[in-house]
């Protein structure tokens, strides 16, 4: 009779555990993938970003906006704006890697495939390079100097993966060259 109670009882556990565990499953959020067309335009935008950041650099030196020449005067201003598009950079990267974090190879073409590499190869390098960035005190510093050209070497990637008219060929020399020069 105790082995049967303690049954009953036993089984009576397994099955709220389990209606607990399907009533969990219906509440968590569920990981929803996008056609490629919208992990396209997202590749754009973030893309598009990171240019407008770019631009915002050139005001270091000349505010054609303001015709101010006084709005970033001294090194420690311009430094400052140069280390706010580091981390700016970093953060964007960093959302765009988060985003596609749930596709596996397989949900991706090619093209995003390829763009997944070089933004994680970009992301690797930026990071590498910000602890010595953070600490440079003027604009000749190597850090400043190593930070310019890997953005430029970034975009110049990207964008060229990224676009239509580029073949598959040269999208896979391209990602290899990057990672393998990095």
């Amino acid at each position: 009779m105790a082995d049967e109670i303690k049954t009953v009882v036993g089984n009576q556990l397994v099955k709220e555990t389990i209606t607990e565990i399907v009533e969990e499953e219906k509440h968590k959020k569920k990981t929803v993938f996008f056609q490629a067309k919208f992990v396209e335009g997202l590749l754009a935008e973030t893309l598009s970003q990171l240019k407008h950041q770019m631009d915002a650099l050139f005001l270091i030196f000349f505010d054609e906006e303001t015709k101010d020449l006084k709005s970033f005067k001294g090194p420690k201003k311009r430094m400052d704006s140069i280390k706010a598009t580091s981390e700016i950079f970093l953060g964007e990267l960093n959302i765009l890697n988060e985003c596609l974090a749930p596709y596996d190879e397989a949900a991706l073409n090619h093209k995003h495939r390829s763009l997944r590499q070089v933004l994680k190869e970009g992301f690797k390098r930026l990071n590498d390079n910000r602890k010595g960035l953070m600490k440079a005190k003027n604009i000749n510093n190597q850090y400043v100097t190593q930070f310019a050209k890997d953005i430029c070497l970034f975009m110049t990637n990207f964008h060229v993966v990224l676009h239509d008219k580029t073949p598959k060929k040269e999208r896979s020399r391209i990602v290899r060259e990057y990672r393998d020069s990095g």
